[in-house]
């Protein structure tokens, strides 16, 4: 009987535990996101140092989300900042300064919110699921409208690594969220 429990235990925490999780993808240029709404992870690494990755979504109603740039808190990625612009209706106008750093010119009409990940004393994030520390740029919410984005995803000192770039607020899975899961198991798992 106790077993039982016991397996019972096991399997509701190994579902609570999913339906938590991010769905993950995989940056590779340019990558589109089929639906804004919910969570997802990407993870990515630079490899050259002068790449810019693109993810390109469209927003079918106004909607505030967060984002998130992670690397995994090693040594190795003491110094290792990757940057993210969002790209978009209804976001500010760059100045003279963050075009200069963005890795291409904002589109006419197009607005920027641009995130240096430069804060000197870096927030720490513990995942729960797969149990790992990441060094993080830190949450931050931003409204987007109705429209086309982009979110350009590079290092302006051209710098190597991985990461993982986060964003989203709801999960659903009743759409497929769950097909090709582990097709990258070996990008989140230990």
């Amino acid at each position: 009987m106790v077993r039982k429990i016991l397996y019972f235990v096991v399997i509701f925490v190994m579902f609570m535990a999913l339906a938590q999780a991010h769905r993950p993808g995989t940056l590779k240029g340019e990558t589109t996101v089929d639906n804004p709404y919910v969570s997802w992870v990407f993870a990515g690494r630079l490899e050259k140092g002068d790449e810019v990755y693109v993810l390109k979504m469209e927003m079918e109603r106004p909607f505030a989300t967060p984002f998130e740039m992670l690397v995994g808190r090693s040594e190795a990625n003491r110094d290792f900042r990757p940057q993210y612009a969002i790209v978009g209706p209804g976001l500010p106008k760059p100045d003279r300064r963050t075009e200069a750093i963005l890795p291409r010119p904002v589109p006419d009409g197009m607005g920027v919110f641009y995130e240096a990940h430069d804060a000197e004393e870096r927030q720490v994030f513990f995942e729960t699921i797969m149990r790992r520390n990441y060094w993080s740029s830190g949450t931050i919410a931003i409204p987007l409208l109705k429209g086309k984005y982009e979110i350009w995803v590079w290092s302006k000192d051209q710098q190597k690594g991985s990461f993982y770039f986060s964003f989203g607020v709801e999960e659903k899975f009743d759409d497929g969220a769950f097909s090709g899961i582990f097709d990258d198991w070996g990008l989140y798992a230990y």
